[in-house]
């Protein structure tokens, strides 16, 4: 018996989610859920668990839909850059000093 998947494109899945990186190693998924209320007026609907990999870190931030993640990524104050990969990010400031940059996980 054969069973296949079901597979939804990349960028269906990744359409309501924005990739948090450049964490630094104190920073909780708390933290990223609050940053994204204070500075959007949208909250997340699921912050995972901070992976960190020396030291800084990255999460996947879910929204609860395509227009919400949008809106967030489009209302956070910091300049837009294109990463190597040509997806678009921002570098958002900090409160303690430092940033941290917000990616659109598809390419626009």
């Amino acid at each position: 018996k054969v069973y296949t998947r079901s597979r939804a494109t990349r960028g269906e899945d990744s359409a309501n989610v924005l990739l948090v990186h450049r964490l630094p190693t104190s920073t909780l998924s708390e933290h990223i859920s609050e940053m994204f209320l204070a500075y959007t007026a949208i909250k997340p609907k699921k912050v995972p668990d901070i992976v960190f990999s020396g030291s800084f870190g990255k999460c996947n931030v879910e929204f609860t839909s395509r227009g919400h993640a949008e809106l967030a990524y489009a209302t956070l104050n910091g300049e837009e850059r294109e990463d190597k990969g040509g997806k678009k990010q921002k570098r958002v400031s900090l409160k303690g000093g430092g940033y941290v940059c917000v990616r659109k996980m598809k390419k626009n």
